[in-house]
């Protein structure tokens, strides 16, 4: 093994490592919003809409399986857009919020190889 493929190996698996653990914040990121979301529909006194609850879970399951590994460029994709188009329909109130989320989806689908 020569030191030019150590390096390319080496740069190919760290390239990876921060495509996963960008994956795992978004995740985390989606399941905090919709945390954040059911705790301030509670706190006007109103039940969270269950439709919209499953767009957030839906959204997480995406960056979920990257950060797992499996990552699919067109999944990713339809995450960021799923994504915004959620944060389009609650921009009224915390909407905005779920704006850093789509942000790293888009990231995470550009950074991503074509196959897993």
């Amino acid at each position: 093994m020569n030191l030019a493929s150590g390096r390319r190996g080496h740069q190919q698996y760290s390239h990876s490592v921060k495509v996963r653990l960008l994956a795992l914040g978004l995740a985390g990121w989606v399941a905090a919003y919709a945390w954040v979301y059911v705790e301030s529909m509670r706190d006007q006194g109103s039940t969270p809409y269950w439709w919209y609850l499953a767009i957030i879970g839906a959204g997480a399951v995406p960056p979920t399986l990257a950060a797992a590994g499996l990552r699919s460029k067109s999944l990713l994709v339809c995450d960021a857009v799923l994504l915004g188009i959620t944060a389009v329909l609650a921009l009224p109130s915390i909407g905005m919020f779920l704006l850093p989320g789509v942000i790293a989806a888009a990231a995470v689908a550009v950074l991503s190889p074509r196959h897993a």
